[in-house]
């Protein structure tokens, strides 16, 4: 079950499933709490260019980096790097020995792949899916943000096709981890069959509802993450406005919550 650690400093939850490869990798799920940032965007947006000012954003990923390296990395310092996500199926790799982005902030990508242990990766969500991948074999990371745009156009497999093609990962060695998301209770389409391709009208019930948890976890099993390695928090967010930002339910341009990771 997903787990919430109800830190004195800032709140966030985490992974069982990750629990037996904390030697190999860190993870933090964030709330929208513990953060500077005022209405609409209370308080821990750590999203650029939606309005809320950007010295604001800039404290409050200070605030999580700084936190996640004092209760993880003994307060070893490392670079954090997150991407300005446009829902697209493009994926940023960053191999060991390669001279790191121009950039903290990479532009139109919405996926990392990585074997580097001196970086932190960050994905913002505020109904998409945050999902971690990590083989803890070759131990690559993987960071997805997978939106429905995204979904249609498989982000996710092929996410896992660059950790295999890139870094010699066998996909059955993956854990795929979900994050909060817009659960399938929440996520109403005006007409779906029309705004989506015909191979996901199978996630349509209720005429408006779409289950794009289901669409993402047949992803993963076709890229050959088996079942058993694939945990989703179970979360919607449109459920728990009180701990994550969800663009539909606030019906309004709102702040996103964070997830970092990073290697050892």
């Amino acid at each position: 079950m997903f787990v919430k650690i109800a830190s004195s400093e800032i709140p966030y939850y985490q992974f069982p499933m990750l629990e037996p490869y904390s030697g190999i990798c860190k993870h933090a799920v964030f709330t929208r709490v513990g953060g500077v940032s005022e209405a609409p965007f209370t308080s821990l947006n750590v999203r650029y260019g939606i309005g809320d000012p950007d010295a604001n954003v800039t404290k409050n990923r200070q605030i999580m980096q700084l936190f996640f390296e004092h209760e993880f990395l003994d307060n070893s310092s490392r670079v954090l790097i997150s991407a300005n996500q446009t829902h697209s199926d493009h994926i940023a790799i960053l191999a060991r020995g390669e001279a790191l982005p121009k950039t903290n902030e990479i532009d139109d990508i919405d996926a990392f792949v990585t074997n580097r242990n001196d970086i932190l990766l960050l994905i913002q969500v505020a109904d998409c899916q945050p999902i971690i991948l990590l083989d803890p074999v070759t131990k690559t990371l993987g960071m997805v943000h997978n939106g429905w745009r995204g979904c249609i156009q498989n982000i996710l497999g092929k996410t896992v096709a660059a950790m295999c093609d890139e870094f010699g990962v066998d996909a059955k060695n993956i854990i795929a981890c979900i994050g909060p998301t817009i659960g399938p209770c929440c996520h109403y389409f005006t007409d779906p069959v029309d705004e989506l391709p015909n191979e996901f009208h199978r996630y349509i019930f209720d005429e408006k509802q779409v289950d794009f948890l289901a669409a993402a976890r047949d992803q993963l099993l076709a890229a050959g993450v088996p079942v058993s390695h694939i945990e989703q928090s179970n979360m919607c967010t449109s459920d728990h406005t009180n701990e994550f930002y969800s663009y539909r339910r606030e019906n309004r341009l709102t702040g996103r919550f964070g997830i970092i990771a990073g290697l050892l």
